[in-house]
């Protein structure tokens, strides 16, 4: 047996927003609600700003590789043989 349980917690909000850009997110995000425009709108904001804090890291921070690509394809080679 499987039990899932989720707690959403909603929060009611007041907003002046202009009735432009609230239309325009509408039909750009097909929500079919103010709501469900907000919610599309606030998650890809959310997202936007992890993934420009994620390159923020990696420009103060680089990758480093352990291998060279080379020496990957060496070491595929030889586990697949």
């Amino acid at each position: 047996m499987c039990l899932l349980i989720t707690n959403y917690f909603h929060m009611k909000v007041t907003a002046i927003i202009p009735d432009e850009l609230i239309n325009e997110a509408k039909v750009l995000s097909h929500a079919r609600s103010i709501t469900e425009t907000m919610i599309i709108a606030l998650n890809s904001y959310v997202a936007f700003e992890k993934l420009k804090a994620m390159g923020n890291s990696i420009n103060t921070s680089p990758l480093q590789f352990k291998y060279m690509a080379e020496e990957i394809r060496e070491l595929n080679r030889s586990v697949f043989v």
